[in-house]
């Protein structure tokens, strides 16, 4: 097996975003990998050194540069079809304020070879004061049904290779060629955040499983500031409201109508509490949401056709 996992190939794909602070140790972790990536950097226009230090230290780097911001999934979507056209094994997805370990890809493609059910696999991303990431920790505590992971712990028991999990964050995620060709790629629909929610239920539908591997580690040092619920300035297409509605309308394991009377009882609930609250601002925001969702109704459908019959947003 040492030979045939020496021969895959995987491309390591970044998108950025004004991370001259964050680029370097990310593409310098890539470097130290064990396993040869071929890295691609999507950037989406940054106004910082971003670009400079790439085309200046990191000259192995295949950068593909965009004329404005895509976002987190559709800037994906460009490396993913890149690495696609030219032959791949695997795909590794790296937040641009997130590194990997030496080892972490060469002992994913072992973990991989065995557990071909797989389709999407991630290190345990810790903190940059080597703790749990925090937004993975809870991920992992909404899992705590579908795996053994906590039992384990506690009984002192030995740690299986991977367990399953209904949800990680994109910072460190592993994909199988299996993945990519079965399910597709990431829902243009999204512009940032919530893609990767939207990708996990996918996968749940096309029967691809998704899981976490204790004993590997990546760091996740988390540059994006902490976004208010509502941000009246913002285009309707960011607004946090509006990436949950997409996710829970976008959803394929749910029927289409339970799913809008879930999102109409989301956005009533909202509404009410800013509404006798006085909050005129929020009010205001998730009302220009909720008619942006409206607005986009008939894509959020055809989309989810895309979804259900698989290879999804490829071509």
């Amino acid at each position: 097996m040492g030979d045939m996992i020496a021969n895959k190939k995987v491309y390591a794909i970044v998108v950025s975003y004004n991370a001259a602070r964050w680029i370097r140790p990310c593409l310098e972790s890539l470097q130290r990998s064990e396993h040869p990536v071929v890295p691609i950097v999507v950037d989406n226009d940054s106004s910082d050194d971003t670009v400079t230090i790439i085309r200046d230290d990191f000259r192995d780097v295949i950068l593909i540069q965009q004329d404005r911001n895509l976002g987190f999934g559709k800037a994906n979507n460009v490396g993913l079809r890149y690495a696609r056209e030219r032959g791949f094994d695997y795909i590794l997805l790296l937040n641009q304020d997130a590194v990997i370990f030496q080892d972490t890809v060469g002992k994913m493609i072992e973990i991989f070879e065995k557990n071909e059910n797989y389709g999407i696999l991630s290190p345990v991303h810790l903190n940059g004061d080597g703790g749990f990431e925090g937004a993975f920790e809870k991920y992992l505590t909404q899992s705590m049904e579908e795996n053994h992971f906590l039992e384990d712990v506690i009984i002192g028991a030995r740690m299986a290779e991977v367990y399953e999990a209904r949800f990680i964050n994109a910072a460190i995620w592993f994909l199988n060629k299996r993945c990519i060709e079965t399910v597709g790629i990431f829902n243009p629909i999204f512009n940032h955040y919530g893609e990767d929610s939207e990708y996990c239920r996918r996968c749940i539908f096309h029967t691809i499983r998704i899981g976490f591997c204790p004993h590997l580690f990546g760091i996740h040092y988390r540059s994006q500031k902490k976004r208010n619920f509502f941000e009246l300035n913002q285009n309707p297409q960011n607004l946090r409201f509006v990436n949950v509605s997409l996710v829970m309308l976008s959803n394929i394991n749910v029927n289409f109508v339970k799913s809008y009377f879930m999102f109409g009882a989301y956005s009533m609930v909202h509404v009410i509490k800013n509404l006798f609250s006085f909050k005129w601002k929020n009010f205001w925001s998730i009302l220009r949401g909720f008619l942006y969702i409206q607005r986009i109704i008939p894509q959020i459908m055809r989309n989810r056709e895309k979804s259900r019959q698989g290879k999804a947003f490829i071509y």
